[in-house]
Order: structure tokens, then sequence, then C-alpha cells
């Protein structure tokens, strides 16, 4: 959902009732407002006064990407530049023509901010923030780029988008990554226990077996969340999951066997499942006309319960 206010007061507006996703949205010189959404999460946009939503262009499913993300219009009017987040593998920045759809690939990247001297601030997946120069006419880089900032927080859909913002007068506002982390094992008394002290990353989501032997995790690498399974006994990693920006938030099924987690991998967050031990792709469990954001089954496996509508 996409509003506005006035700033010295006044009721807010409804621009678009559902179906806005929450990393894009930017107001252009033109009037518009350029967001993504859709079931396709393609590029469209709206007047400041509210009505339908206009396709402005979409993601190209043959040529494997998912979505675009973090539009924005650039001085001339005539484009915007947008990421491009793919199935797999790393995104990348590019402009679209706000009149044709036409997009133009510029080069890889998370996220990219232009400034008013025409420099391109391109942050790439690894916390990376680079410089490089960018005519917003021609659509050209020219130089060499010149790393500015590192260890820049990516972010990602399931966790936050990146924490990176430039003001008109040049000050650039970035949020740090988080510094490594280790899964514990806390008893009742207190008492805590690191897994394994070799072992360190972003987590989250964990989720024990039924049988107490294995550990689901999410775990956060250059913009993406992918899962996981650990043998806690062994220290084994397997990868169940991995396709599209984030999978995280897994459960069980109740044999053990299996994973239910939630997947932007089709486009769109959906409830899927996977074997536990990578051995098999992912199946899709539910579908809903809404984004699915959490699902688990009940332990005698008979019902699904999931929760819709937080993010589309």
């Amino acid at each position: 959902m996409c509003s506005s206010d006035l700033v010295g007061g006044g009721a807010a507006t409804t621009l678009v009732r559902d179906s806005a996703y929450a990393a894009g949205g930017a107001w252009s010189d033109d009037g518009w407002l350029y967001f993504v959404g859709g079931t396709a999460q393609a590029l469209l946009r709206v007047r400041a006064t509210g009505g339908p939503p206009e396709l402005v262009a979409r993601p190209d499913t043959a040529r494997d990407e998912l979505f675009f993300n973090y539009p924005q219009p650039l001085p001339s009017g005539r484009t915007a530049l947008i990421t491009i987040m793919r199935r797999s593998g790393p995104a990348d920045i590019a402009a679209v023509d706000l009149g044709s759809g036409a997009i133009t690939g510029l080069t890889r990247g998370l996220r990219a901010l232009y400034t008013q001297d025409g420099i391109l601030i391109v942050l790439g997946s690894n916390g990376v923030a680079q410089a490089v120069r960018f005519d917003p006419r021609s659509l050209r880089l020219g130089g060499r780029p010149v790393t500015v900032l590192q260890g820049v927080a990516p972010g990602s859909v399931a966790n936050g988008v990146a924490g990176f913002a430039l003001s008109n007068t040049g000050t650039l506002l970035y949020e740090t990554e988080l510094p490594p982390q280790q899964v514990v094992r806390v008893s009742r008394e207190g008492g805590v226990q690191v897994i394994d002290p070799s072992w360190a990353g972003v987590f989250g989501n964990l989720s024990l077996s039924p049988d107490g032997r294995r550990l689901a995790v999410t775990i956060r690498r250059e913009g993406r969340s992918e899962g996981w399974v650990r043998e806690l006994a062994s220290g084994t990693l397997t990868r169940f999951a991995y396709e599209g920006t984030y999978n995280y938030r897994a459960t069980w099924t109740p044999d053990g066997r299996s994973l239910l987690f939630i997947s932007d991998r089709s486009g769109r967050s959906a409830a899927y499942q996977a074997p536990a031990d990578g051995s098999g792709s992912p199946t899709l469990v539910r579908g809903d006309p809404r984004a699915t954001d959490e699902a688990e089954l009940s332990w005698d496996g008979r019902w699904l319960v999931y929760r819709t509508g937080s993010c589309g």
C-alpha cells in the first residue's frame, strides 16, 4: 500500500490498495510515483492524486528475471534506475525507459543511487559501494569505479532492504553489516554453549528437527537468504533451498524428512516443501493470491496453518 500525506499536516491519501512492494517507491519530477508491485512484481506508476496504476515494465522470466527493485527516476524524466533481481546469481543495475519500458543493462549491483553531479554509487552484494561516472542521457558509464564504502549491509527482502540512501546535498546514509553471529544452546538453568566456535555467519529462523539431531537455519549471504540444515553431531551442512532472494522460516514435517519454508523463487512469496537432505527440488505447497509469509504443518500432518498478506 502506498500513501501520501501533506508535510504540514492533513489526512493521508491511499494511492494503491494492495500489491505495493515495500522496497520500491520514488517520486519523479513528472508527477508520477513509481513503485514495484502487482502479481509480477513489475515497475508501475500512479499519479499523486491516485487512480489505477499503469504498467511501465515487467520482468522477463525467459532471462531469469525474478522481479524489479529500488526504482529511482533520473533527472531527465525519461528513464529510471532499477535493480533486476534474478532467480539465482547476482543482481543487475539497469535503466528503464519510462515511455517504452525498454531496459538497458548498466552493471552488476544490488542497488544504485544517482548523484546530482553525474556519479552513480553502486552497492554490491558484498557490501562494497563504488562510485563511477554516469551520463543519464546516453546511459553510459565512464572511468574506473572507485570504492567509497565497505561493510554496508546489503539487506534482503526477508531481512530488510539495503540501508543505503543519498540526499540531494550529497550526504550518504548507510547501515553497517551485522557482525558474524554464532548459534548457541541455552539450558533451562541459563547455561550457554556455542554449537560450533568455528561456525559463524548471519543466521535466522532456527528450527530443530523432531529428533533434535538437525538444525534448519536461514543463512544470509550477499543479499540473499538461503535454507540450510546442519547435523549437530557431525557439523555437516546441507543446503535445501537457495533460488529466489529469500528462503526462510523453515519448519519440519512431523516425520523429519522434509521442511516447509517461505520463498520468492517464483517471484511471489509462497510456501514450499523440500527434502531436508537436499536430494530434491522444492515443490509448491500452497499458492495464494496474497503473499504467504509463514507456514507450518500440524503434528499429525493433517492441517497446514499459514499466514498471508504481509508483503505483497
